[in-house]
């Protein structure tokens, strides 16, 4: 039998996991006054963090990456919950986590992706056999932080 026919299509309604790397799409969160402004040179919109903690389905506690490579403006920790998030499609070859839909849950490396659908394939391994994901849509999947 085909391999990717063991996977089951799960879809959920909640899609964050730890140790995931997400980028924050809510604007409002620069002007939460409860989320630590010391140390905060840029605003979090955009800005790219990871999952530490998934507290319920649809809350995580993320850690601010730095903004840039010569800024020391990271470490910014709050709750968010993941309406505030969007995964981040790494480059080809870097480990990925599948959110949602065929092999949710499984690790797997990102082959290619297709811009304009916004889509990838990627690669996982089933019972020890490699099988290629395709189409597989860039908010089912983010880059793997560990």
């Amino acid at each position: 039998t085909n391999q990717l026919d063991l996977l089951q299509d799960i879809r959920k309604k909640y899609w964050i996991q730890k140790d995931i790397l997400v980028r924050i799409i809510s604007k409002k969160l620069d002007n939460d006054k409860t989320i630590s402004k010391t140390n905060k040179s840029k605003l979090l919109y955009k800005r790219k963090c990871i999952i530490q903690k998934v507290y319920d389905k649809y809350t995580a506690k993320i850690e601010t990456l730095d903004s840039s490579r010569d800024s020391n403006d990271g470490g910014v920790i709050f709750k968010v919950d993941q309406d505030d998030l969007e995964t981040v499609v790494p480059k080809v070859g870097k480990k990925v986590l599948i959110l949602n839909g065929k092999g949710r849950g499984l690790v797997g490396e990102l082959l290619s992706v297709d811009e304009k659908k916004c889509r990838g394939s990627l690669k996982v391994t089933v019972d020890g056999c490699d099988a290629v994901l395709n189409k597989v849509d860039f908010d089912d999947f983010s880059k793997l932080v560990l």
